[in-house]
């Protein structure tokens, strides 16, 4: 679960088998993405649909579909993930790390950086908005 959980973006703060804190805010924030309630504990048809999440269309309820598909169709290796941590957290929304993951940390950033940018918050970037985000003006202190 937590290989999986990371692949798909979502930070455990570590493949060890154990399922702490970090594991169960990944679980929780899998879970809202899809739509279901983040309760940080699975149901076995959520454990099917982990299991299934790398081999087909992210499987999303809750109008987030769409975005997700959009920002995978970008094909963002992890150089470039990692500009846009980068660059996220230089425009001041921390993305908890620059790992080249696109966890919780990170979604939450891209929604803040949309909220601050007028664009609905939904936590994904498409094409037009990762333009925007790579030629935005970082503030010099």
């Amino acid at each position: 679960m937590q290989r999986r959980l990371s692949a798909l973006g979502y930070d455990t703060r570590g493949i060890d088998g154990r399922f702490g804190s970090g594991t169960r805010a990944a679980i929780a924030a899998w879970q809202r993405a899809r739509g279901d309630a983040g309760t940080g504990y699975v149901t076995e048809g959520q454990l099917r649909a982990l299991r299934d999440a790398g081999t087909t269309t992210p499987v999303v309820s809750n109008g987030r579909g769409a975005q997700a598909t959009d920002e995978a169709a970008l094909n963002l290796d992890q150089v470039a993930r990692v500009e846009v941590q980068a660059r996220l957290n230089a425009l001041g929304h921390d993305t908890r790390g620059i790992d080249g993951r696109f966890g919780s940390g990170t979604r939450a950033a891209i929604s803040a950086w949309q909220r601050a940018a007028g664009l609905p918050a939904t936590g994904y970037l498409d094409a037009a908005q990762l333009a925007r985000l790579r030629g935005q003006v970082v503030p010099r202190n």
